[in-house]
């Protein structure tokens, strides 16, 4: 859910094998897989930056009041204000230069200039509205609803001549391809963008209006700078000329992406585990509390899901088949409203997958309406199929969960490794009080995330916290024929109560003597992390390296070998050799050149163990599990 650990730097293919675990490259939520997002502004000419504007949302606010603006074609914008009835109208504008966009709100009377700064990140900007400079941030893409016929541009027109549009003032279709705004008062010249998107322009390129016909082609919503407007669809009296009136078939597949999914709640949250960088390859966890809030938007259309704050793009392609998920699951897109994501910590960078079944059990609050417990913490990336798959950093969510006094924590499935690691190295302590669960899909999630659990998961965990209250007086408790037929009760009501069949393997003695391959891996590359840098430099007598941190490296390293996966233990006798010679040097302020070269060969030592480990099959398929 945030930076994912890092292994050493002498093997960097370590890392990426360790913790790149379930990403699938997709495309953003509600952006056309046509439409490439680029990686900056100075990437793409003026041309290429006025494609990739048509589609995108952006809000400003200025004192409390929200606005957002969707360009919807190459030459209308439609602007919203206020964030849950707020007014909407358009008006045409042009791009000015790569980067730069200009619109008038009074066209007519060349009034109320508009101009529209898109930064190099292309997410973020500012709006010059004459008086003020107003920041800009880039809130997704979306698309209007299509009509989904396989009608041409031209079926289509000849089908529009035949028609009236009613409602706010009579709009009449005219076969000189003009539409009539309440009668000859306003005539404008129409084209059709594509069948069912319908603009005109009435005086000039910047005084435009916008026609969206709905799926079934049976209304429209017209917006201008004028206004806004909507009215049935109905037969014109007079035709066109005698044209045919071509009934086109409205949409008869359950299409996800024209159906809506109401919604029961409007804002939900729940705790998810996370690491936070320490500098260095060091990180530790800790718990982060993720909400999402639903605001309706007056002028409907697909919903826009996404965070309100910046992520890394790990993180937004996970939210991305989380929403597929949903739209799946719930036989329908969502739609009609913005639902914003937030961390309660807002400022430090995040990135990673671990934030999915967290991001899908807050839309699945706010469409079912189950009401979920602010005590329950869950990491997990998912795919859209509902299954949970394995992430990074593990144990040391884990620690963070224990310490933050967290009350029930789910894991994915394929973590449990990560589970038995932590009991190795710390016993018990880390599960007295917290109610760890594995889960493989994200129903598993919901039963422990909802308030109305089940009754055997509520008597299970009743039962695993009134052990783990004398378990904590008296760890002795542990071994006693009561304690372990309390553990087996637990374990059989809820199988997937990971904690409750650690301290019953515990209790029987069978726990297995050595770390996982992964966990070995990332114990070691933590206790080397404060000191790894130096192994690029030539140690002399003005080295800055502390000599009390390079012996502290090498005794914690002597103490964790018993426990680690043989395999590693050439790496860390490397290791070891590399921080007594690092040790004698500092200590005696001098060195030889022989003790020099001895130096400078352990540390290539190091190397060449993390490439043969890189190189071992068997055990990269181990920390890939």
């Amino acid at each position: 859910m945030l930076p994912r650990p890092r292994f050493s730097h002498l093997a960097p293919g370590l890392l990426a094998a360790a913790i790149a675990l379930g990403f699938q490259p997709a495309w953003v939520h509600g952006q056309s897989p046509a439409v490439t997002a680029p990686a900056k502004l100075s990437a793409m000419q003026e041309a290429e930056f006025a494609k990739w504007l048509v589609g995108t949302q952006w809000e400003s606010e200025r004192q409390g009041r929200i606005k957002t603006y969707w360009f919807v074609t190459p030459t209308f914008v439609i602007w919203t204000a206020g964030r849950e009835s707020g007014h909407s109208v358009g008006f045409g504008y042009r791009v000015t230069g790569k980067g730069s966009v200009f619109w008038n709100f009074e066209p007519r009377k060349e009034a109320s200039p508009n101009k529209m700064t898109v930064a190099e990140d292309l997410v973020s900007g500012s709006l010059n509205n004459g008086t003020d400079d107003l920041p800009l941030k880039y809130l997704g893409r979306r698309t209007p609803p299509a009509l989904e016929t396989q009608t041409t541009t031209a079926e289509f027109e000849k089908w529009l001549l035949a028609q009236e549009l009613q409602g706010g003032g009579t709009i009449a279709v005219g076969d000189d391809r003009h539409l009539t705004w309440n009668g000859d008062r306003s005539r404008g010249e129409y084209r059709t963008i594509v069948p069912g998107i319908v603009e005109c322009e009435w005086h000039n390129a910047l005084d435009r209006s916008l026609l969206i016909f709905s799926p079934h082609q049976d209304s429209y919503q017209w917006y201008s700078s004028w206004g806004q407007a909507s009215g049935p669809v109905v037969a014109s009296a007079n035709g066109a000329s005698g044209a045919p009136v071509r009934t086109m078939t409205p949409p008869t597949s359950a299409d996800p992406s024209q159906q809506g999914v109401a919604l029961k709640r409007r804002s939900a949250s729940v705790g998810g585990l996370l690491v936070v960088p320490l500098g260095g390859s060091r990180y530790a966890g800790k718990t982060s509390q993720l909400s999402i809030s639903a605001l309706k938007l007056d002028y409907g259309g697909p919903a826009t899901v996404a965070f309100n704050q910046e992520v890394g793009p790990s993180m937004t392609t996970a939210l991305d088949e989380v929403v597929k998920f949903h739209a799946v699951r719930h036989d329908g897109a969502l739609r009609d409203h913005r639902m914003e994501l937030s961390f309660d910590d807002k400022y430090s960078p995040k990135d990673g997958p671990s934030a999915a079944v967290a991001c899908a059990l807050l839309l699945e609050s706010l469409v079912t309406g189950v009401e979920l417990d602010p005590g329950f913490s869950v990491t997990g990336d998912m795919n859209a199929d509902g299954s949970v798959q394995p992430i990074g950093g593990v144990i040391a969510k884990l620690r963070g969960a224990s310490r933050a006094g967290q009350q029930i924590t789910a894991i994915p499935l394929k973590n449990r490794t990560s589970a038995v690691d932590l009991a190795l190295g710390e016993g018990i302590t880390p599960f007295l009080g917290v109610q760890l669960f594995s889960i493989g899909q994200f129903d598993e999630a919901l039963a422990l995330a909802r308030r109305d659990r089940a009754p055997e998961i509520s008597k299970a965990m009743v039962a695993y916290s009134i052990l783990s209250d004398q378990l904590r007086g008296n760890p002795a408790l542990l071994t006693t024929p009561a304690t372990k037929k309390t553990l087996g009760e637990i374990a059989a009501a809820a199988p997937n109560h990971v904690a409750a069949r650690l301290l019953l393997a515990i209790s029987e003695g069978r726990m297995p003597r050595q770390l996982s391959a992964a966990g070995s891996l990332e114990a070691v590359d933590q206790i080397v992390a404060a000191i790894k840098d130096a192994t690029r430099l030539d140690l002399t007598t003005t080295s800055s390296l502390d000599g009390g941190e390079v012996a502290g490296v090498r005794n914690r390293l002597q103490r964790v070998r018993a426990l680690l996966d043989s395999r590693l233990h050439p790496y860390v006798d490397a290791w070891t050799e590399w921080t007594t010679l690092a040790d004698q040097i500092i200590t005696r302020r001098s060195a030889t050149a022989q003790m020099l070269a001895q130096f400078k060969a352990a540390g290539q030592r190091i190397g060449a163990e993390a490439q043969k480990l890189e190189g071992n099959s068997e055990f990269m398929e181990e920390i890939m599990k």
